[in-house]
């Protein structure tokens, strides 16, 4: 609609001639334009201004969770028994950055290495995304496992503060699978890999021993710590072979399997 300039009323905006006085309205047209024109360049703007101070907020966050992150880890590495105790559950995030960490290192690996040795296309997807995920899932059965036997136990720990501890203690095993990963990628394929596997395993071995009677107050009350130990291998086993399993079975029947089936 259109206001005429004489007597305030709307027309069209295909007419002229205002519809109750006859005044000209094509200077009012034009203005009424250039005005919704300067109006959406300005709507535009503050869009653009909007996306820019969101994606800016998020790289602030990320470069301050990354910091914390790092200092986090580099503390805990140090003495991954003493400093990882001080590390309540408000270091949660800290704990799932090291799980994620943990679940990547060995995919990436295998991916680097195929692609390598390899003539043809490896898929992304199937090498490293799958797996990542599987580790992931595994990593969290695992603490479930530990805190499920500390409730069987009657222990007073949380699960939040289980996954927490337990992503301290990762810390160690998940820096000399890096190693492993840095080695492998520069050409040294076998140290890498020893170092990769031998930080895997020694984290499903000696986190137990460490993490159940850290939360255990009395030792003379309740089931004795070696058999909980033993209960969680027992236990995590069967399951690391149902899930290695079907990640076998997975990446056999996939694209990626078919070139060595």
């Amino acid at each position: 609609m259109v206001s005429c300039p004489s007597c305030g009323h709307n027309s069209t905006e295909e007419s002229k001639f205002c519809e109750n006085c006859g005044a000209a309205l094509e200077g009012q047209t034009t203005a009424n334009t250039t005005q919704s024109a300067v109006t959406q360049t300005q709507q535009a703007a503050s869009s653009q201004q909007d996306a820019s101070g969101k994606a800016n907020e998020y790289l602030e966050t990320t470069k301050k969770v990354s910091k914390q992150y790092f200092s986090y880890f580099f503390d805990v590495l140090k003495r991954p028994d003493g400093n990882g105790m001080k590390y309540g559950t408000d270091n949660f995030v800290n704990a799932i950055i090291t799980f994620v960490l943990f679940s990547l290192i060995i995919p990436l690996t295998l991916y680097f290495q195929a692609n390598r040795q390899s003539y043809f296309e490896v898929p992304f997807g199937e090498v490293v995304v799958k797996p990542v995920i599987v580790f992931a899932v595994f990593l969290f059965i695992f603490a479930t496992i530990i805190f499920g036997v500390l409730k069987l136990d009657q222990s007073t720990a949380s699960y939040k503060s289980v996954l927490v501890r337990y992503g301290s203690l990762l810390v160690p095993f998940t820096a000399i699978m890096i190693v492993g990963a840095f080695f492998t990628f520069i050409g040294l394929e076998f140290w890498g890999i020893v170092l990769v596997i031998s930080g895997f395993s020694f984290a499903l071995f000696i986190v137990p021993l460490i993490l159940i009677p850290g939360f255990k107050q009395d030792r003379q009350r309740g089931i004795d710590n070696v058999y909980l130990v033993l209960i969680v291998y027992v236990i995590t086993s069967i399951v690391l072979g149902i899930m290695f399993s079907m990640l076998v079975d997975s990446l056999q029947y996939s694209d990626f399997g078919n070139l060595f089936y």
